[in-house]
C-alpha cells in the first residue's frame, strides 16, 4: 500500500466528510482527501490529479453515486471505489452493488470504512502486480519468438499440455518441410514413422517429459512428404509459466549428416582393422633345418619354407637361380663333354 493515500471523495456534506477523513486517521491509513460536491468538479479531479480510490455518498441531489461511478469507469477503469452512504438504499440498489462487485460502507458503520480500503487497495495492487506479470511474460515471449525464428539449424517450438504443436519456428519450418499453418494443433505423433507411433514412442516421450521433466533420445522423424531422417529430439516439460502457456518445448536437430559421417567412419575402421588383422610380420628367432631347410613353427611342427612363407607372411614367392647356382649348373653341364674328351684322346 502507498505511503499517503490520495482520496477523491464526492460528498455533499462537509461534518460527513470530517468524519471520514478521520476514521480514515484513526484507522491509521495516511490520506490525502479532496472533497468535491460536483460532476465538473470531479471530472477536473479525475483528468488533472488522478486520485488513488474514490469514495461516493449514494445520493447527492445534483450528481449522484451512480453516475459518478459511471464517469470513474469509463475514464479510469481501473480505479477502485467505494460507496459510502447514509442510507443502505433500495433493494435494488444493494443488489447492483453485489452484481457489480462495488464495495459500501453505511455511514452508521464507518468502523468498517479503513477494512474495506485496505482491501479494495490491496486488490488493485495485486491485479497491477498480475498484469505487469502477464506484460513481462508477453514481452519475455515476443523476444524468444522473434530470438527463436532466427534460429534455423534447430527446430524449437512449443506443444500444449495435450502434446500437439502451439508454436512453430523458422528452424522447424527448415528441418521439416512444414509451414507454420500447416502444423499449428498437429499432435507429436505426426513427426515420427507409423511403426514408432505403433510402438507408442511418442506418447513415452510425453508421460517421461511430463514426469521426469525431460525426455531426450536420438531417434528417426519424418520430413513433409514421409522422408526419414536421424533426430535429436529433446522434450521438457515447461515449468514456471503462466497456465495458458503451459505445456512442453520441443527441440529438434537434424543429425542426419552426423549419423551418416559416424556410419563411414565406422566402415573405415572395419576396414582398418580387417586390413591389420591381414597383416603378418615375421619377427625373433626363426629356427631353420640346416640339411632341408624347414622352418619349425612355435608348435615344433616343421614346414617346408615355402609353405612356412605363404601361411606367415605376405610375400609372394616366385622361382628364380641365384648366381651361385647358375655357376654351378653350368659347371656341371659342362662336366660330361670334358670327361669324354679326356677318355676319348689319342
Amino acid at each position: 500500500m502507498q505511503t499517503t493515500l490520495k482520496i477523491l471523495l464526492l460528498e455533499d456534506d462537509v461534518r460527513d466528510a470530517e468524519l471520514i477523513r478521520a476514521e480514515l486517521r484513526k484507522g491509521g491509513l495516511s490520506v490525502l482527501v479532496h472533497r468535491v460536491e460536483t460532476q465538473k468538479e470531479f471530472v477536473d479531479m479525475l483528468v488533472h490529479e488522478p486520485p488513488d480510490l474514490i469514495l461516493s455518498d449514494h445520493g447527492l441531489p445534483s450528481f449522484n453515486g451512480f453516475e459518478a461511478l459511471a464517469v470513474a469507469r469509463h475514464r479510469c477503469p481501473e480505479l477502485p471505489f467505494i460507496f459510502v452512504t447514509g442510507l443502505a438504499g433500495t433493494e435494488q440498489d444493494i443488489e447492483t452493488f453485489e452484481r457489480e462487485s462495488i464495495g459500501y460502507v453505511l455511514k452508521s458503520r464507518l468502523s468498517r470504512l479503513v477494512p474495506a480500503v485496505q482491501q479494495v487497495i490491496s486488490d488493485v495492487e495485486k491485479q497491477r502486480e498480475r498484469r505487469n506479470r502477464q506484460q513481462r511474460w508477453q514481452q519475455d515471449e515476443e523476444y524468444y519468438r522473434a530470438l527463436l525464428d532466427s534460429v534455423r539449424d534447430y527446430a524449437i517450438f512449443r506443444l500444449d499440455g495435450n502434446g500437439c504443436v502451439s508454436s512453430w519456428n523458422a528452424g522447424a519450418q527448415w528441418i521439416k518441410g512444414y509451414e507454420a499453418d500447416e502444423m499449428m494443433g498437429k499432435h507429436l505423433a505426426e513427426f515420427f514413422p507409423a511403426q514408432a507411433v505403433t510402438d507408442g514412442l511418442p506418447a513415452r516421450a510425453l508421460i517421461e517429459a511430463k514426469t521426469e521433466g525431460r525426455f531426450q533420445a536420438e531417434t528417426v522423424l519424418v520430413r513433409k512428404g514421409g522422408t526419414p531422417f536421424w533426430a535429436d529430439v529433446i522434450l521438457t516439460r515447461l515449468e514456471g509459466v503462466p497456465e495458458h502457456s503451459q505445456g512442453f518445448a520441443l527441440v529438434v536437430c537434424d543429425i542426419t549428416a552426423r549419423k551418416e559421417a559416424a556410419t563411414v567412419q565406422a566402415r573405415l575402421f572395419e576396414d582398418l582393422k580387417a586390413t591389420l588383422d591381414n597383416v603378418k610380420i615375421l619377427s625373433g628367432l626363426l629356427p631353420i633345418c640346416a640339411s632341408c631347410k624347414k622352418i619349425r613353427d612355435y608348435k615344433g611342427h616343421w614346414h617346408p619354407l615355402e609353405v612356412y612363407l605363404r601361411n606367415n607372411s605376405e610375400a609372394t614367392l616366385m622361382h628364380e637361380f641365384c648366381t651361385d647356382c647358375v655357376s654351378h649348373i653350368q659347371s656341371a653341364s659342362l662336366a660330361p663333354d670334358s670327361e669324354q674328351d679326356v677318355l676319348s684322346g689319342p
